[in-house]
């Protein structure tokens, strides 16, 4: 669900606080309608919340979603309408069967998590209906105004080319009922806030949403010294010729060794860099390199915003951050041979990319202690593990 966030105090009217009821009692229409037993949505003031009590009221799960830090989206998205809004957030919250947060961290003024938070939900709720063999339903609050990054509008747009028609409630709609005045037209309705405070400060680095690649090869060690040259074309060369194949170059690649290191813009991209580089290792006989035994690759991803810096060893940019480390401690885990996804990956895989597919490998412990997450493995569609032409 979307929707559009409560007005604030003295702006001009799209969703008065004296529309709320009907809001409601159109919300509570729609999910009867639908037969709605599970909802997936973020929890600003306004649409969200009102749609999360009723999921609530229903007896059925709900899936919150928050793009960053929750005190700091209590300020940007929750607060920001008075009255009783960040109690009701909190008790929606206490009540939800599950709160992902794309990033702990907080907003910085970083509008493009709103789209990535949206991106994930969706993609989560793709990922259930999969599990149920049914299409899920889009329920949202709106104008039919296109709107601004992160938006209903944007969200709106992604669900029709992915699935179906959106159940729509039209806002003008209950601002007649309510006896409120046309709105002024002067953004579309969303979770992002119409007004950014500054939460530390965004010039100290530049983040963005990445998505990362890591890649190591097992039994590097058993390696036939005289071989390393023909090891290093091998290896380092055979890579090369896959990126040169991509329609967008990775944003930035390191080596070391046995080890690489990709940032990507596009999904796609990495995905299928990710199998091309499986399918070359598993093909190819290593055997020529080494002493004894086997030689297989290790390929992990995971997708999150990371932070933008100047390296002064390497002479050039380079990215850092949590995300970029739990990409990293996501590797020594995976199967040899295969690619490890995070559960964000998997969720980006299951709304819109739809030449991929995965498979739910566990909930497993990542290396170093970083935690225990659930991880996916990475397959084409229709693949059977056999080598592909």
């Amino acid at each position: 669900c979307s929707g559009h966030v409560i007005d604030n105090a003295g702006r001009s009217k799209r969703f008065p606080p004296e529309a709320e009821s009907i809001a409601k009692e159109k919300i509570d229409q729609a999910l009867e309608r639908l037969g709605a037993r599970c909802g997936y949505s973020s929890a600003a003031c306004g649409t969200d919340i009102l749609f999360l009590e009723a999921m609530a009221e229903r007896g059925g799960e709900t899936h919150v979603f928050l793009p960053f830090a929750k005190d700091e989206f209590i300020e940007t998205s929750v607060r920001r309408a008075g009255g009783n809004w960040v109690a009701r957030f909190e008790k929606v919250l206490d009540h939800a069967t599950s709160v992902h947060y794309v990033t702990s961290e907080g907003y910085y003024g970083d509008d493009s998590l709103f789209t990535f938070c949206n991106q994930v939900m969706l993609g989560f709720a793709a990922m259930r209906g999969r599990g149920l063999d049914e299409d899920p339903n889009l329920l949202v609050i709106w104008d039919g105004q296109p709107g601004s990054t992160g938006g209903t509008g944007e969200l709106v747009d992604a669900w029709r080319s992915e699935f179906n028609e959106p159940e729509i409630i039209d806002s003008v709609e209950i601002l007649d009922i309510a006896g409120e005045p046309e709105p002024v037209r002067f953004h579309s309705g969303e979770t992002r806030p119409h007004l950014i405070p500054t939460f530390g400060d965004p010039s100290i680095s530049f983040r963005s949403v990445k998505i990362m690649l890591f890649a190591d090869v097992k039994a590097f060690t058993g390696l036939i010294e005289a071989k390393t040259g023909e090891f290093v074309e091998a290896f380092h060369g055979g890579i090369s010729r896959l990126i040169d194949k991509l329609s967008n170059r990775p944003v930035f690649l390191n080596t070391w060794g046995d080890s690489f290191f990709a940032v990507f813009e596009s999904t796609d991209d990495a995905l299928k860099l990710a199998l091309d580089i499986r399918d070359y290792f598993n093909k190819k006989d290593w055997s020529e390199f080494l002493i004894d035994g086997d030689m297989e690759v290790r390929i992990s991803m995971h997708a999150g915003p990371v932070y933008e810096e100047f390296d002064p060893i390497l002479k050039k940019r380079n990215f850092f951050g949590r995300h970029v480390n739990q990409a990293a401690r996501i590797e020594p885990i995976v199967l040899p041979g295969s690619v490890f996804v995070s559960e964000t990956v998997a969720a980006l895989i299951a709304f819109g990319h739809e030449e991929f597919d995965f498979e739910y490998a566990g909930n497993l412990e990542l290396a170093k202690d970083f935690g225990s997450y659930p991880i996916y493995m990475l397959q084409r569609r229709g693949y059977s593990g056999e080598s592909e032409a």
